[in-house]
């Protein structure tokens, strides 16, 4: 199979190169296993990978500077559908989660912890805040924080988040501290394959099966050995907050508990677990949410079981951290999405 990839840089960001690779034996072996499943299901999406993606990111890349990378910084993005056009898939593990859908173009957003994306039929085209940073790509590194948009030209693409407090990929650990980049060319099409071929299993109806996933996953994130160590007063706190998530513990009751003033803990918070103390509580409240959505509750009854003011203050905080609306990704769950509790 050949993969549109390869990465040059320009003004401190990685950027994809097109590139053609000989088909290995796994990949071979993968797209066996892709196209055994029934051909209406898979078929258009194997043929608009394999003809159209080069060409697309070559193209994109001619056309960066005419199509005005202002337009990607300010958050106007062109329209696209923002409703799914198949069902979508949420799975989450005990220390990471994945979306795979198609979530239209997406304004700015920030992600609390690194996230992983990856192309499933189109190139990626990511935009920032500064002035002439942009990848356009077909998989990349987003590290926490950092404010971007997301054009994934109306096609599929897959998120891979990790839990900051327990990361189970290295390459998406807080303390990696890594720029907005792309995964290496040689190991990123065993990836994109590995997702395609899960996401083609769960439009089909088949059961899902996971191993290849991990194996590409881990091949190409690394997977930590062994949780991190973290400060005894910092791994105190994290269990208090998990304990009682809705609680609205202050920075001061808690710095009381393990003996330090409220600046200490603070720090010392950051620098075990790599984001600040808020940034860790409300992504172990998005987390608990979706986990009752899954279990069947609505969006409003899940976001005041996580600790969220109201149905609204959900909402707002979750476009400001994925792009997209909670409606558009929960709503109507197991309709429009199937959330999968695994492990």
């Amino acid at each position: 199979m050949r993969v549109a990839s390869g990465l040059y840089r320009v003004g401190g960001i990685s950027r994809c190169r097109p590139r053609q690779e000989a088909a290995t034996t796994q990949q071979s072996q993968s797209r066996g296993r892709w196209t055994s499943f029934p051909q209406t299901d898979l078929s258009a999406m194997d043929a608009a990978y394999d003809k159209s993606l080069r060409a697309q990111v070559a193209g994109l890349r001619r056309r960066e500077s005419s199509r005005s990378i202002d337009v990607w910084r300010n958050g106007r993005l062109p329209e696209s559908a923002t409703n799914f056009d198949e069902r979508a898939l949420l799975c989450l593990w005990p220390q990471r989660m994945m979306f795979i859908g198609r979530p239209g173009a997406l304004p700015l957003h920030r992600h609390p912890i690194s996230v992983c994306l990856v192309a499933l039929q189109a190139p990626l085209r990511i935009g920032t805040r500064m002035a002439g940073e942009s990848l356009t790509c077909l998989t990349a590194i987003v590290p926490a924080g950092l404010s971007h948009t997301l054009d994934p030209s109306g096609a599929p693409v897959a998120v891979i988040y990790n839990d900051p407090d327990d990361p189970y990929y290295r390459r998406l650990s807080p303390h990696q501290g890594c720029g907005l980049s792309s995964l290496d060319p040689d190991i990123e099409s065993s990836l994109i394959v590995a997702v395609r071929n899960l996401y083609a299993l769960h439009q089909a109806g088949h059961r899902l099966r996971f191993d290849d996933f991990d194996f590409a996953a881990g091949q190409a994130l690394g997977i930590e050995p062994r949780p991190p160590r973290v400060d005894a007063r910092v791994e105190h706190i994290v269990s208090i907050i998990r304990a009682d998530i809705a609680r609205n513990h202050s920075i001061q009751e808690l710095a009381r508990r393990v003996d330090l003033s409220p600046s200490r803990l603070q720090h010392l918070f950051v620098q075990e677990i790599g984001v600040p103390f808020r940034t860790f509580r409300i992504w172990i409240r998005f987390r608990h949410a979706v986990e009752r959505v899954g279990g069947g509750d609505s969006i409003t009854s899940a976001a005041l079981d996580a600790g969220f003011a109201s149905s609204s203050h959900f909402s707002h905080a979750f476009k400001a951290t994925f792009g997209a609306t909670a409606a558009s990704v929960l709503k109507d769950a197991p309709s429009r999405v199937q959330i999968r509790l695994i492990g």
